[in-house]
């Protein structure tokens, strides 16, 4: 009786693992189809309100495709690596925000860039 119970609860366990794993990839692939979606709809209105490709819309799209690559590409590392570096990254993140008053860049008014060659990071 016990045992039959054991393997009835396994089963029960395994098939709730299996319906958090399946919402999880389709929550992920939702979200990662919105985001190309919003992506491309903003591709769209910059070309609408420059009625061409040219400045904004081109540069704005291999921006685009760039950011998501680059998200793809962090998701692809496994989370106890992020866990294991957070107070690194935390702690480069504040010496950041106290390198920004000395070397930062000023533009438009707002000195929050830092300048590396042709890149501005924020």
């Amino acid at each position: 009786m016990i045992r039959m119970l054991e393997r009835f609860l396994i089963r029960v366990l395994h098939f709730q693992l299996e319906q958090l794993r399946l919402m999880s990839t389709l929550g992920f692939m939702f979200g990662l189809t919105l985001l190309a979606l919003f992506l491309v709809l903003a591709v769209f209105i910059l070309y609408t309100a420059a009625a061409s490709w040219q400045p904004w819309a081109i540069a704005h799209l291999w921006r685009a495709l760039l950011g998501l690559g680059i998200i793809l590409f962090i998701l692809r590392i496994p989370l106890g690596v992020w866990f294991r570096f957070a107070y690194w990254i935390y702690g480069f993140n504040v010496a950041l925000l106290i390198l920004i008053p000395i070397f930062g860049t000023t533009s438009m008014g707002a000195q929050r860039w830092f300048t590396f060659g042709p890149l501005f990071v924020q």
